[in-house]
């Protein structure tokens, strides 16, 4: 019992920091610990040989004392075997078990504030209620955009494995690396550059928080990697400032873009519907679509029919459904009929409803852009940890979709062919709040899709993070550039880590 309150002061402060504690901690706790029981057990061990327990003078016979040195040695051997026991499980478990989120003790009061604590990250399990399910103001990462009118999400992790209604890792991230999707013939799409300096990283490695499709990066001595079939870049190290620069569409496409199917081999895992929701998906997806002849008119047709307002942005889900079989709904099937969920729900359901079409599609998950400060740099939060769609458009490639509600998305991303023009384009978008402020999270749970929070959601292991102000710096070319306007092939150009 003696150990009990340093248990609980040591286990606080392990909760508060968000990351392992040096072994001086855990060593300096369990000398104390081992300092009170030795001085209590030497003293009541050393009373055996001459007394009873129930008496303080009466002299010990020596049948009596040999039956204590025995019970001594007995009591010695299974103290040494609970202290193997209890050394191997220490050195075991920490691995199994995840760590605590920094508000599971006392509300987060014990988080250590600072520049000398960690940084953010996903788990690597990519459990998405419990990575994106607490709400934090905490500092990921600060930068600075020239370029595009408007910043995008910064992507961090893709998958594209669902599997008993979760999403789980995939190659690249964790396991052995498949051939990539190969873009499709080249076709001549306007474009213009993004480029972004990060000049405060919290993000910890190997995961990195980048604009879609990138170009060029540069992390000075830090070594990096970029996953040829997700385009996922992972790093040595954490850099505390970067500099990317990504391509982003603008004006209309041309005819051929989404005009016909995929031609080149695609991984079954991309077009795979979950089969418990696939009767729903499917009968939803014949509603909202009419004419499946063009990729991009569908992609159009999903996305604005889960951004209507038949769909409620919550972060409180509904309660289980039966389905026919008397069982709880699946995920996707519950939330296509509850239409209450967040980002993860609209994303999974656009996915399902795409790959039903015949569209290769995928999951990302990284972060929102941010709110813009007044010196004109964007501060992004833990609360902005967001997912998102990415479905894989004939003629284009990989293309980011948002079917989350307005209020807490902003708007669309718009994909326009030279035949649309001039024709209605299906769009369901709330009033979304102006680029830079973050709407206020509703502590009930219940979400006006109007005023949605723009942050919700806390990334899985949060580490305990201190704003620090660093200088911005002039990106990797000697300084600001400006945006390009240009016409260029699809992206097919990997990351270059610097």
């Amino acid at each position: 019992m003696a150990g009990v309150p340093l248990l609980v002061v040591l286990t606080v402060t392990a909760s508060g920091t968000g990351q392992p504690l040096s072994p001086r901690y855990f060593l300096a706790t369990a000398a104390v610990w081992l300092a009170l029981v030795a001085r209590q057990s030497l003293a009541t061990v050393r009373t055996w040989p001459n007394q009873h327990s129930w008496s303080r003078t009466a002299p010990v016979p020596r049948d009596d004392e040999d039956d204590a040195v025995r019970t001594g040695n007995r009591h010695r051997r299974w103290a040494g075997s609970l202290g193997a026991v209890a050394v191997a499980l220490a050195v075991l478990l920490p691995g199994s078990v995840p760590h605590l989120a920094p508000t599971a003790i006392l509300q987060g009061l014990g988080t250590a504030p600072g520049p000398s604590s960690g940084g953010v990250t996903f788990t690597d399990t990519l459990d998405l209620a419990a990575d994106l399910n607490d709400r934090s103001d905490q500092p990921v990462l600060r930068y600075r955009a020239d370029g595009a009118a408007r910043p995008v999400p910064l992507r961090v992790l893709v998958t594209s494995r669902y599997s008993g209604g979760r999403w789980w890792p995939v190659s690249g991230q964790g396991g052995e690396a498949r051939p990539p999707l190969l873009p499709p013939e080249p076709v001549e799409v306007a474009r213009e550059d993004l480029e972004i300096t990060v000049v405060d990283n919290r993000l910890e490695a190997p995961q990195v928080a980048l604009p879609y499709p990138l170009v060029a990066v540069d992390f000075g001595q830090i070594t990096s990697r970029t996953d040829p079939r997700t385009g996922t870049v992972s790093v040595g190290a954490r850099p505390t400032s970067y500099d990317a620069v990504s391509t982003q569409v603008s004006g209309t496409l041309p005819a051929e873009v989404g005009a016909g199917p995929v031609r080149d081999a695609v991984d079954p895992e991309l077009l795979q519907v979950d089969e418990a929701a696939r009767p729903l998906v499917r009968e939803v997806l014949e509603d909202v679509v009419d004419d499946g002849s063009n990729q991009l008119r569908v992609a159009r047709a999903i996305q604005a029919y889960l951004r209507g307002p038949e769909f409620t942005y919550s972060l409180t889900l509904a309660d289980p459904v039966p389905g026919p079989d008397g069982r709880p709904l699946d995920p996707v099937s519950h939330f296509l009929t509850t239409r209450l969920g967040y980002c993860t729900q609209f994303a999974s359901a656009m996915v399902m409803l795409a790959r039903e079409a015949g569209i290769p599609a995928r999951l990302a998950i990284g972060f929102l852009p941010g709110e813009r400060e007044v010196d004109g740099s964007y501060t992004v939060v833990a609360a902005d940890a967001h997912a998102w769609p990415e479905l894989y458009i004939s003629g284009l490639g990989w293309t980011r979709f948002e079917p989350t509600p307005a209020g807490r998305s902003g708007a669309a991303p718009v994909y326009l062919t030279q035949q649309d023009v001039g024709a209605p384009v299906p769009t369901a978008e709330a009033t979304a709040p102006p680029v830079g402020e973050r709407p206020v999270v509703d502590p009930g749970g219940a979400v006006d899709p109007a005023t949605a929070p723009a942050s919700n959601w806390m990334v899985g292991t949060l580490r305990a993070i201190g704003s620090v102000a660093v200088p911005p710096r002039h990106g990797r070319r000697g300084g600001p550039r400006a945006a390009a306007r240009r016409t260029v092939a699809p992206p097919g150009r990997a990351a270059q880590g610097r």
